[in-house]
């Protein structure tokens, strides 16, 4: 949860706020039931094989694969599959991977290939964990790196490097979320968290039983418009096949966030709660802590969207996924 940090137990002085904030989110949540609706089809580059081997084919629905924490070596399996597909993705990539040549070659080529690079932090830190300046360079160090590659392969500017992805989708505390979201204002990201995570993660652990079935299976709950969590790991890159296929038989195809829909946003409501703190108060973020207890309530509303973001924690989803800490790239 994003306000873990700074939730204070106990009746808050912003009541009044809490319970705007909660019609507010109810009518957010029925517009966004009202827009996943309707009719969201648009005609995309399909493989040839799907048009003969489908003799019913229609125009695809799209939605969106991100991959997280590569590069690594089995991100070029990862694109090898993708291009055969005719697929794009999206790679949030960490910016110390892309420090070593070989890593970095595989970003060059996804780029080259048409695929987004996202912002997913220099070293993958808990955001929790650390001071609100080194949650800063974090990200600072990471845009540097990821614009030198734009330059480098000579790609459109304007399509990459536009979101950033918190690791372990933690935010950490409310002060320190709002620091790196002014942060992520100015160098003109937007936040991407998620619509489905397929926990792909689960298929490297010998212990999870059936984990590379309920992964593929997954694929399943995606809907047009979805963001989709995904890794960049070995077993990952093994079952993708099946997970493309999976897409393919519900007539969906990912593109780029590049192509994400800026309208679809929404505001959610820790994003909600400070831009009214900040409008209301003088004393501006420091009432934050005082005020995270009104939050208290509004814990369900966690689906509705992040202002300057796109995709939503699915229900019941961890936003802190302890697996990232044994698998950390070196």
């Amino acid at each position: 949860m994003l306000l873990a940090a700074s939730v204070v137990v106990g009746r808050s002085p912003w009541d009044s706020l809490e319970d705007e904030l909660i019609e507010a989110l109810e009518e957010n949540k029925a517009s966004s039931n009202h827009e996943r609706s309707q009719d969201l089809s648009r005609d995309l580059p399909v493989p040839e094989r799907t048009k003969n081997e489908d003799k019913t084919w229609e125009p695809l629905h799209r939605l969106f694969l991100t991959f997280d924490d590569g590069p690594l070596l089995c991100t070029g399996r990862i694109l090898d599959l993708l291009a055969e597909s005719r697929q794009k993705a999206t790679f949030f990539v960490i910016g110390r991977n892309l420090e070593r040549s070989k890593f970095r070659d595989l970003a060059i080529r996804a780029l080259r290939e048409g695929h987004d690079i996202g912002n997913h932090s220099y070293t993958h830190p808990n955001f929790s964990t650390v001071s609100a300046p080194r949650a800063e360079m974090e990200i600072f160090k990471t845009h540097e790196i990821i614009n030198g590659l734009v330059r480098e392969t000579g790609v459109d500017h304007a399509r990459q490097n536009l979101f950033f992805r918190f690791p372990y989708g933690n935010g950490g505390s409310i002060y320190n979320y709002a620091a790196c979201r002014k942060t992520l204002a100015s160098l003109g990201y937007r936040v991407a968290w998620w619509d489905l995570d397929t926990w792909d993660w689960r298929m490297e652990l010998g212990w999870f039983k059936k984990n590379s079935i309920k992964v593929i299976a997954s694929l399943k709950k995606a809907k047009p418009r979805d963001v989709v969590l995904l890794h960049d790991r070995v077993k990952t890159s093994e079952h993708l096949p099946e997970m493309l296929d999976v897409l393919r038989t519900q007539k969906l195809v990912s593109i780029p966030l590049s192509d994400y829909d800026e309208a679809m946003e929404r505001k959610a409501d820790v994003d909600v709660l400070i831009d009214q703190l900040e409008l209301l108060s003088p004393r501006r973020i420091d009432c934050a802590k005082s005020a995270a207890a009104s939050m208290r309530d509004l814990r369900s509303y966690r689906k509705n969207f992040l202002v300057g973001s796109i995709g939503k924690v699915p229900k019941g989803s961890s936003n802190y996924h302890s697996h990232f800490r044994s698998s950390l790239p070196h």
